[in-house]
Formats: structure tokens, C-alpha cells, sequence
């Protein structure tokens, strides 16, 4: 599966691609307001009572009380914001919107991956790259998913981490998810497969990325969008046809 990254031209993005490494960013400084958006539920009474007693004893040298524990495990969900590291893809590499809001209308730059099932390191693989759900309504997080241990809680926040409004549905979006916010991460070099140029990217700014791909390891190919003219299709410069204007 073929995995897309738009990037945008400055001495940062240049730097990354030569080391071959991504940034991952925690949802707070995501463009979408409602990231992780949730609703916290409680099915039965007592559950509160519950989760009351069990972080006493998980927590016994912590001040915790009775009053206040559905505001303790809401700020706890609110602080999941910050917990993860995230750098997201697309299906898409001829997406106009995407191109005119991730690589600076068109001028930047699309990266395109084959990302292994499996990593031995601390690399980007499929392993760790989740498919996003669309929806309608947040995510119902039951209270008692505190009870059941940290894994359980782990497993039930990556579905917060994955879940955006359907109006986000048009970028088919993918994301690569660890514990390191705010870090790059390496891939393999041999994963970027090839990278697309926008339609209105400089020739100067082209021909820095035919020489970074010369350094690298691996065969990528680079490739150039075009506007057609008389039609609102994006068409790869290999792949010219001329459109029937009749």
C-alpha cells in the first residue's frame, strides 16, 4: 500500500528527506479543533464509585477524592492530546485540496511510500500506522475502561487518536502513531518510493530534489504535476495527454 506525505519547500523538509526522517507532531498543534473529541460515559451507577475505589488503591500516595473523579478521568483523556507522537499520510497523491492545504498551493512537494510490514527498530512500518475513522458523533469512552489496566486504556485511546468528522473523509488519511511527540522519526530509505512535485513548484526547487534523490539510497522517482488546461484534472508530467477540447 502506497502511503503519501505532502510537504512544502524549506531548508527543513530538504534537511528531513536527506536523513530520511518525518516529524511527529502531537494533536494539539493539529489544524482541526475537534482532534480526540470524545464523550465520557458512564452506563451504570456506581461505575464513578468504582473507579473511585481503584485508583485509591493504584494510587494510595495520591490525593484523589470521590467529588471530583469524573473531572480527574476527563482531564486525563484531555491530556491523551499530548501523549502521542503522530505523522499522517493520504491513499491520495493527486488530491487538489490537500495539495493546496499541506504543500503550499501546489508549490511543494508530495513524498510516496511502501512502508514495511515490520520494523526491528525504531522506524516508521505498517505495524504502527492506523487507518482513519470518519464519523458523525465523538467517540463514547466508557469509564470503565480505567478499570481493566494501562493496556486497555492504550488500546481504547488509539481509537480517539484515529477518529475525525466525516468532513474529513476526502483525505483518506493515515497515521503512524509512538510515544514520542514532537521528535522526528526515521524511515527506511528504501521505503520512499517516489516523490511528486507541484504543479507550480519552482524549477529551482525541482532540480534540489532530483539532486537530494541522486544521494540517497534507493531508486525514487520524481515526477511533476500539470494543470490541465480546459479541465480541473491534475496530470502527471509522464503521463501527458493532451485533454479533448473539442
Amino acid at each position: 500500500m502506497r502511503l503519501y506525505r505532502y510537504r512544502q519547500f524549506n531548508d527543513y523538509s530538504l534537511q528531513a528527506l536527506e536523513q530520511s526522517t518525518l516529524w511527529c507532531s502531537d494533536l494539539r498543534s493539529f489544524n482541526d479543533p475537534y482532534e480526540a473529541q470524545f464523550q465520557l460515559e458512564v452506563r451504570q451507577p456506581g461505575e464513578l464509585d468504582d473507579l473511585y475505589d481503584h485508583w485509591r488503591r493504584q494510587f494510595p500516595d495520591r490525593p484523589i477524592y470521590r467529588k471530583t473523579v469524573r473531572f480527574d478521568a476527563l482531564d486525563i483523556l484531555k491530556g491523551s492530546r499530548s501523549w502521542y507522537g503522530l505523522c499522517c499520510f493520504s491513499e491520495l497523491s493527486d488530491s487538489a485540496q490537500m495539495w493546496g492545504y499541506y504543500a503550499a498551493s501546489h508549490a511543494g512537494f508530495c513524498l510516496g511510500f511502501d512502508f514495511p510490514p515490520v520494523s526491528s527498530d525504531d522506524t516508521i512500518s505498517l505495524e504502527a500506522i492506523h487507518k482513519v475513522k470518519y464519523r458523525s458523533a465523538p467517540i463514547s469512552f466508557p469509564v470503565t475502561k480505567f478499570l481493566r489496566g494501562p493496556d486497555e486504556v492504550h488500546k481504547a485511546l488509539l481509537k480517539l487518536v484515529t477518529a475525525k468528522h466525516t468532513h474529513w473523509k476526502h483525505e483518506r488519511e493515515w497515521r503512524f502513531i509512538n510515544l514520542k511527540p514532537n521528535q522526528s522519526v526515521k524511515y527506511e530509505p528504501t521505503s520512499l518510493k517516489e516523490i511528486l512535485v507541484g504543479a507550480r513548484a519552482s524549477r529551482d526547487d525541482a532540480e534540489k530534489l532530483h539532486a537530494i534523490c541522486e544521494r540517497l539510497l534507493g531508486e525514487v522517482k520524481v515526477r511533476q504535476f500539470i494543470l490541465m488546461h480546459g479541465t480541473y484534472r491534475l496530470q502527471l508530467d509522464d503521463q501527458y495527454e493532451v485533454p479533448d477540447i473539442g
